[in-house]
């Protein structure tokens, strides 16, 4: 049985990709690992790897609607296009395929994960493996708010049922892959939940706490590095979730956490601080790919996108450059420009004086 591993990047983040196959190689998973694009065509010059192959969105069928392409942000963008690339990976390259996102890295064999889900359709980790402390940087809450599964990597089989529920995904993100909390969305997040009450006998959570540790369940994650091997409880870690990293801010864990948030996480998981210090230098020695491949779909009609102004097209479905809705939009930005900008000279004049 075929069995192979996809991820999803925008063009400026292809290095992330490049990072989660060395990741993969390294800790002995060796089946090809395919790379979406998010563009309508691969950039010239894209590196030629062993062990990658890549798609654009060219060559995805079915097509995500052209407008998607415009109205989400490119993390919507990228979290709306999972289904549809797990659904290219299972009808053209594999019976079984793991989707990981590209800020994974991989320290050990699949080879539990591949045994374990074998038999059904889906398979999740849950945020949580139970109820964090008083903590800053997360709870139940916040957990129930984004979404109790993580989306950061699924495991699918081939099967019809696989295939009706990728469709029934694809349909529900064409309105339901915002990161909106006024909405109630987040992404696909939010989406894959309903899976457990649609089709419970075919969905598998997985409770190893080898699997998918992050910052949000640190707390209960109790890892040590004897002889450069990242364990817990003497079984070794398949992989960390290093959700907001940014190797080029050497001060925080998540980049869009702030300070003494991150500080607290390393706080309670000074292991942590070690496991993305380890993964910094494994993605500086790559090639930076962020200005040499722009992201796309930051314009529409010339218009450049805001998150306010991607909601307004996704209502409207079209934008003309004398819209008055969008022309209100741009004359808030212009304000709030202003504002920072007179905020931060004023800020750097007190600051000198």
């Amino acid at each position: 049985m075929s069995k192979g591993f996809a991820t999803i990047v925008t063009p400026n983040y292809l290095t992330y990709a490049l990072a989660l196959r060395r990741s993969l190689s390294a800790s002995g998973n060796l089946d090809d690992l395919v790379v979406l694009v998010a563009s309508d065509r691969l950039p010239d010059g894209i590196p030629l790897t062993k062990g990658i192959s890549y798609l654009a969105l060219s060559d995805l069928s079915p097509a995500i609607p052209w407008l998607c392409k415009y109205y989400y942000m490119p993390f919507e963008l990228c979290s709306s296009l999972k289904p549809y690339v797990l659904h290219h990976c299972l009808a053209n390259l594999f019976d079984r395929c793991i989707y990981l996102d590209s800020d994974i890295y991989v320290t050990h064999s699949f080879s539990n994960v591949w045994s374990a889900s074998s038999g059904y359709s889906f398979a999740f980790t849950p945020h949580h493996l139970s109820p964090p402390p008083d903590l800053p940087y997360t709870s139940d809450l916040l957990i129930s708010h984004f979404g109790i599964l993580n989306s950061g990597f699924y495991v699918c089989s081939r099967s019809v049922e696989c295939f009706y529920y990728l469709k029934w995904l694809q349909d529900q993100l064409v309105n339901y892959g915002f990161c909106n909390s006024v909405k109630g969305m987040f992404g696909d997040q939010k989406m894959i939940s309903q899976l457990i009450q649609y089709i419970p006998e075919s969905v598998l959570i997985l409770r190893d706490p080898c699997l998918n540790v992050a910052f949000w369940n640190a707390h209960e994650r109790h890892v040590y590095n004897p002889n450069g091997l990242y364990m817990i409880d003497e079984n070794p870690v398949v992989f960390f979730h290093l959700s907001g990293f940014d190797y080029r801010d050497q001060r925080r864990i998540c980049n869009y956490l702030p300070f003494h948030v991150n500080s607290a996480i390393g706080r309670f998981a000074p292991w942590l601080v070690d496991v993305t210090c380890e993964y910094k230098k494994l993605v500086a020695d790559l090639e930076d790919y962020s200005t040499i491949f722009p992201c796309q779909y930051g314009y529409f009609n010339s218009i450049r996108l805001t998150r306010e102004i991607r909601w307004l097209l996704y209502r409207k479905k079209y934008l003309h450059d004398f819209d008055l809705d969008l022309l209100c939009l741009m004359f808030i930005s212009f304000l709030k420009s202003i504002k920072r900008f007179v905020r931060n000279h004023l800020l750097d004049g007190a600051l000198d004086r």
